[in-house]
């Protein structure tokens, strides 16, 4: 482990980007409800109220 540290050092590696908080709360629930289950697929029995 240490020497993977050393290895990849200080610097960021080219192509990263610096992402505000509100950036990566955005993405981070982007991701969430992308990959959130539908309910027919948690419960296929289930009927759909109006």
């Amino acid at each position: 482990m240490d020497a993977e540290l050393k290895e990849a050092g200080r610097e960021k590696p080219e192509g990263w980007e610096m992402l505000t908080t509100g950036e990566i709360r955005g993405r981070y629930l982007l991701q969430y409800f992308i990959n959130a289950p539908d309910a027919e697929d948690i419960d296929p029995g289930m009927v759909k109220r109006d």
